[in-house]
């Protein structure tokens, strides 16, 4: 009876895991999503690597704060297999406002519009970032600017 149990609740958890959702432990919904320059991204292509997904707004002063936390975890050379992609999820931005916020903060990651991951990410203020294992799965979430610190914190216990 007792090893039935454990082995339901192993199951269970192997299927949670591959669930698809927007919370800690589940399968990130996958998405393509085409970056300032006109290429396209498909977050099931980035399986191996770490990936922080940052929802954001170029006129949001926490959003600002948040880019200026992201440079400090991108020039942090500890993470190879990391990538990250900031999201500007409001309709209204244009590619040539993005591009300039890009150059102004001198941001050297992805950059790209994505209004309907907003909504696919039920995301209900900004900044909010996700941290996605190498497996696609969620490992972290954060709703308003998380520092620097917290941030290659979470990345030290991705590694395990």
């Amino acid at each position: 009876m007792v090893l039935g149990f454990v082995l339901t609740q192993s199951n269970q958890n192997e299927n949670s895991v591959n669930e698809i959702g927007t919370k800690i432990g589940k399968k990130a919904p996958d998405f393509t999503v085409q970056t300032i320059r006109g290429d396209y991204i498909e977050l099931a292509n980035l399986q191996g690597e770490i990936v922080i997904l940052d929802f954001m707004a170029t006129w949001c002063p926490p959003c600002r704060r948040e880019i200026l936390h992201l440079k400090e975890v991108y020039s942090n050379k500890s993470y190879e297999n990391l990538r990250i992609i900031s999201i500007d999820i409001d309709a209204s931005e244009s590619i040539d406002e993005l591009t300039t916020f890009k150059e102004a903060y001198k941001i050297n990651w992805i950059l790209a519009r994505g209004p309907s991951l907003g909504e696919k990410y039920k995301i209900s203020s900004i900044p909010t970032i996700y941290i996605l294992n190498e497996h696609g799965n969620i490992y972290y979430k954060n709703v308003g600017v998380t520092s620097a610190s917290e941030i290659l914190e979470k990345l030290k216990g991705i590694r395990g």
